[in-house]
């Protein structure tokens, strides 16, 4: 883990997220381009490397972009400071000390040694020639090899904080930070400069050994404590973990390539899957907003109390209670993140006056939404061309134009922005929720229900697309974790109305309905994730993720901190995207509900509380149910079945929420369970 510079995250009925490497700045525009931790300081606990490589952006500072440093000294009052300086002392920065509560409060491991006056003009026309720096891959940092140069002319004063080991410096000019960079490592005259100054020292004068020396590692328990004791400063000077999720609705595996589908619509996705993470098993819940309140919260169904779907914006009634539930954004704005959310928010109703503010309420600065709204609002369904889309409390103008490409269009421009802070960007997708419909890339072509959903899902592949260009345009593509992931199963298709499922090929068969489905096409999608520099990619995992895992992940990530008073049910699984073994043994299943019913599964049987058990290795449509036949004796199903049962045995009955659900499913599952109770009641169990 490292890091980058803030957090886009992508969700929507389908969800894909992107993590990223974002623009930072402080006061000027540079860039710091954070290591990867594969084979970093092996043994040591994860969360200890990924706070020991956020603390190296310390001695970096903030980033700028395209090989250009000379924006670091456009205050000319510090230029003038370098060439005019009439005193130029260096410091040797000692391990961890130098790492202080105040940047500026740094300490020194020896006096100031001055700086022959043959060797002044010579560093300052280093410092100041652009050529000799470019935007690199900073190693693991070890603070024997820090330098601090100070330059004083006329009572003002510039310095610099030199890391060896991480090529990277960081500049202050009368003790504020004016930006920072990374240095060329091939290029030998800073080197041979310091190690004029500082002819004793050895570890100066090994500059270019291995990372770590013999008897050179510090203890992992005492770095780690320290780690954590810096990690507010990281997020104040530097950006932190980008994300940019892409949450795709509706469009289950099987319309995927890279998992076994006939099709070909998602090549950017496919593409993406090759060269990334592939998880074969990601638990959601079977429709779009229980599945959102699950991720954005971290919590399980029973937990949350919404285990059923309902769209306050549609239905009204309760809703995203702010004052009941942590939402992602609120933690990582709570770590000094810039918060942004685009594309889809059903769970509060936006013209409620009570509810006005919630996207705010929930941690987000800034929004560029599709509100949703009741039957007969303009915004009721208004998602496509010509859409209702309200940025920051202003209604967008969109005549002509088509909702996706607006969503995207902001998130680019999000992305590519100068800040101070770290981000957090959640991007809630439109595509390809129903109703389906034509896109720019087939207006106007005749065209049946299932082949516009599948233009819907190439094109939305298609955006992603555009977001990896703008990635590497901007210069964020290598530091940029991308999540690619799906909220529940493809609708049938019945009320567009179609002819046939819109569910995708595979082995020459057309998937049947998803959606609300507690069946594997139901509730297992696709999760993908890559980044060239921090992911090995080329893998595929067997792990059991499911969608509340994705909160910490982000969290253990960003550095951020969870709050104490609230239960997660997620586990982070950032070990196994960086390619590490987990400190703990990963959970032996995953685990969603929908309404009263709850699954369970491991890697081979899965049980429903209703009792259901099925071996998925065998079976992996769920035809034939175990339970109550001879196969159940079988020591690996009576084994699984004991194990499986007893999670479910130990969890809490459903929270209840104030509030009444009030979808179309709600509705139909209350008919049905008081139709049942009638019958019961009357002695006519059917």
């Amino acid at each position: 883990m490292s890091l980058s510079r803030g957090v886009l995250f992508c969700a929507d009925g389908n969800f894909s997220l992107t993590f990223t490497a974002a623009r930072s700045k402080l006061h000027q525009s540079v860039q710091h381009h954070p290591a990867s931790v594969s084979g970093f300081l092996p043994g040591y606990p994860m969360l200890f490397r990924a706070l020991l490589l956020l603390s190296v952006v310390i001695i970096a500072g903030c980033g700028g972009s395209n090989g250009d440093v000379g924006s670091v000294f456009a205050d000319s009052k510090a230029i003038d400071t370098l060439k005019n300086a009439t005193a130029v002392n260096a410091f040797r920065l000692p391990s961890p000390s130098y790492y202080s509560e105040q940047l500026e409060e740094y300490e020194t491991a020896s006096g100031p040694v001055p700086v022959p006056t043959e060797l002044k003009s010579e560093l300052t026309s280093i410092l100041l020639d652009n050529s000799n720096y470019f935007w690199g891959a900073p190693k693991s940092c070890n603070p024997d090899y820090g330098v601090r140069i100070q330059f004083q002319s006329e009572g003002d004063e510039v310095d610099v904080l030199l890391c060896f080991q991480c090529d990277v410096l960081v500049v202050y000019h009368n003790g504020q930070s004016v930006g920072g960079g990374d240095f060329d490592p091939s290029s030998p005259e800073l080197a041979t400069i310091v190690k004029a100054i500082f002819p004793d020292d050895p570890a100066i004068q090994s500059i270019g050994a291995s990372l770590y020396r013999a008897g050179a590692e510090q203890d992992a328990a005492k770095w780690l404590e320290f780690a954590r004791g810096v990690s507010t400063i990281i997020l104040r000077v530097a950006a932190g973990l980008i994300g940019l999720g892409i949450l795709i609705p509706v469009a289950e595996r099987d319309w995927f390539r890279c998992y076994g589908s006939s099709e070909n619509e998602t090549p950017t996705i496919d593409r993406l899957a090759r060269t990334g993470l592939k998880f074969r098993n990601f638990y959601v819940t079977p429709v779009c907003s229980t599945t959102r309140v699950m991720l954005l919260t971290g919590r399980y169904p029973f937990r949350t109390g919404w285990h059923t779907h309902h769209d306050p914006a549609i239905y009204g009634g309760g809703y995203f209670d702010w004052n009941r539930e942590v939402c992602l954004a609120r933690v990582m704005k709570s770590a000094g993140y810039d918060t942004c959310i685009s594309g889809k928010w059903q769970i509060n109703d936006l013209f409620d006056p009570e509810q006005q503010n919630a996207i705010a309420q929930h941690g987000f600065d800034e929004y560029c939404l599709f509100p949703e709204g009741k039957r007969g609002h303009p915004a009721h369904k208004n998602r496509y061309w010509d859409a209702y889309i309200v940025q920051d409390g202003h209604r967008l103008k969109t005549e002509g134009q088509f909702g996706p490409d607006i969503f995207t269009n902001y998130l680019i421009d999000y992305m590519s922005r100068p800040r101070e802070r770290p981000f957090f960007a959640y991007y809630s997708t439109i595509l390809t929720h129903i109703p389906v419909v034509h896109t720019p890339h087939n207006r106007g072509e005749d065209l049946t229900a299932r082949q516009q959903f599948a233009g819907m899902l190439n094109y939305a592949d298609h955006l992603i697309g555009r977001l990896i260009a703008a990635l590497d345009a901007h210069g964020l593509r290598d530091n940029t974790l991308v999540f690619i992931a799906v909220d529940n199963g493809t609708d049938n298709g019945t009320d567009q109305p179609a002819e046939e499922s819109l569910g995708g090929r595979i082995n020459g068969r057309i998937s049947g309905e998803g959606i609300y489905s507690l069946t594997e096409r139901g509730i297992n999608m696709p999760l993908i994730v890559n980044c060239p520099r921090l992911i090995p990619g080329g893998r595929e995992s067997d792990d059991l993720i499911d969608a509340s895992d994705i909160l910490p992940t982000l969290t253990d990530l960003a550095g951020a901190k969870l709050p104490q008073n609230v239960i997660f049910d997620g586990r982070s699984f950032a070990p196994q995207l960086l390619g590490e073994e987990p400190t703990t043994p990963w959970r032996p299943w995953c685990f969603t509900q929908y309404h009263k019913t709850r699954v369970i599964r491991d890697q081979r049987f899965k049980l429903y509380s209703t009792g259901e058990f099925f071996d998925l290795s065998e079976d992996p449509l769920e035809q034939h149910n175990l339970a109550g036949t001879s196969k159940m004796d079988a020591p690996a199903a009576e084994q699984s079945y004991t194990a499986l049962t007893e999670v479910l045995r130990s969890q809490p009955p459903n929270a209840k929420l104030p509030w009444e659900f009030r979808s179309i499913s709600a509705r139909k599952i209350r008919a049905e369970e008081e139709a049942q109770r009638e019958r019961e009641a009357s002695g006519k169990e059917e």
